[in-house]
């Protein structure tokens, strides 16, 4: 397993990469916490605010990109990566 994919939690394993390989690409999209709007809906997702630097949540309609961007043919030579939409939260 990747380091990413183990600190991250997400199971992306070198092995399954290499087995699906070329014919899939394995990829994750490693959203923030995400509200339709970006405001937060409920004390504990304000209480996240100070540790995002961008000082807010995402809305849903910004992760739209990235996931176009992994399904499209522009992402062809990109296998085994998380892509992390979390404006800029360390964790």
């Amino acid at each position: 397993m990747t380091y990413r994919a183990a600190a991250s939690g997400v199971p992306i394993s070198d092995e399954r990469i290499l087995e699906l390989a070329p014919a899939v690409r394995v990829n994750a999209l490693c959203p923030g916490v995400t509200t339709e709007n970006g405001q937060s809906a409920h004390p504990a997702q304000a209480q996240l605010l100070p540790l995002v630097p961008l000082r807010r949540l995402a809305r849903a309609d910004e992760l739209v990109g990235a996931a176009i961007y992994l399904a499209s043919e522009a992402a062809s030579y990109t296998t085994g990566e998380l892509l992390i939409v979390n404006g800029g939260r360390p964790w």
